[in-house]
């Protein structure tokens, strides 16, 4: 009896190991045979405060002009303080101040809501946030349409289609 019991036993683990294994080695295989995933989109508003934060440090006009172009499509629409802007004169007004001393940004909140797909593919974002440019505080609300845009490659073609902002102190 003891034999038998034995018997079964080992019988049963045999099979719960093999059965193991067969559910191991299925699932390498399909692992094999899946297709690569992208990584999945950083949120909304990470993303606008990620794509921000160069513009309003950089330290040459190469840096700004790359940071524009990974920001804002080349057809957004630009409001500032109430009143269209071209692209051009919204980068002039970062410019203006030039390159030397320091410019750091303080991000006091945001909000993201998320377009008609429901994703982090496109929506609406708010940022709330001061830039301090050489001990001078400049406060700023900025709301940004963001979706994706053919004018970008790679797997996040997201940028900003309308931008509208409230500075202060400028």
């Amino acid at each position: 009896m003891q034999f038998l019991a034995s018997f079964v036993l080992s019988a049963m683990f045999m099979t719960t190991a093999f059965a193991q294994r067969g559910v191991v080695a299925a699932r390498a295989s399909a692992d094999a045979a899946a297709p690569t995933c992208t990584p999945p989109l950083p949120p909304l508003n990470t993303w606008a405060e990620n794509r921000l934060t160069p513009v309003v440090t950089a330290t040459n006009a190469t840096q700004l002009a790359d940071a524009f172009a990974a920001f804002l499509s080349p057809d957004v629409s630009i409001t500032l303080n109430g009143v269209a802007t071209s692209s051009a004169a919204y980068q002039a007004t970062r410019t203006k101040r030039g390159f030397s001393g320091t410019s750091t940004i303080q991000y006091l909140g945001s909000i993201a809501v998320p377009g008609k797909t429901n994703t982090s593919e496109e929506g609406t974002v708010c940022l709330y946030f001061n830039n301090i440019i050489n001990g001078t505080t400049v406060t700023s609300g900025m709301n940004l349409v963001i979706r994706p845009d053919a004018s970008m490659n790679g797997s996040d073609t997201r940028l900003v289609q309308v931008l509208d902002q409230v500075l202060y102190g400028l």
